[in-house]
């Protein structure tokens, strides 16, 4: 069902659903389907929410329970931390992307690896979020260089 959205779609926002150890979609899970945030009555292009949804570890997942041993917990709950905690190492990393927090974004969307039906879809969105994949978003083997020399008080390419 889509949302009736009165505000400026915000670019950063990242819904996070959760899978299951064997890497399916939780039972309890998040799931964006087709809906779209809706302005003025109109679906625009990137508010669908299944292009602002990743997912991640959600369920039996091993945390202290505050008295020196741990327990499984699952949720979305604890799936979301892992992906605020994959932009942090991208702001420590490259300490500029925090200025640019679509970029960071659109980064975990990007290096997700992909799961269901190809490309972005309705129950997985993006994909599993790829924390060692975000850490090194460039395409080095798509990268081109052009060296340039100076030629009096210009440069042009050599």
């Amino acid at each position: 069902k889509n949302l009736n959205w009165d505000f400026q779609v915000d670019p950063t926002f990242i819904m996070v659903g959760a899978i299951d150890p064997a890497g399916d979609i939780a039972a309890f899970s998040n799931r964006p389907g087709s809906a779209c945030l809706v302005q003025n009555g109109v679906c625009n292009a990137g508010n669908e929410l299944y292009m602002r949804t990743v997912v991640a570890p959600g369920m039996l997942l091993a945390v202290s329970d505050g008295q020196g041993g741990v327990s499984r917990v699952s949720g979305t709950s604890f799936a979301a931390p892992l992906v605020s905690g994959a932009i942090s190492l991208l702001h420590d990393r490259w300490q500029w992307l925090a200025a640019h927090p679509e970029a960071s974004a659109e980064i975990i969307f990007r290096s997700a690896r992909d799961l269901g039906a190809p490309g972005p879809d309705e129950v997985y969105g993006w994909g599993l979020l790829d924390v060692a994949a975000s850490q090194s978003p460039l395409n080095f083997n798509a990268m081109s260089f052009t060296m340039y020399q100076q030629v009096g008080t210009s440069f042009a390419p050599t």
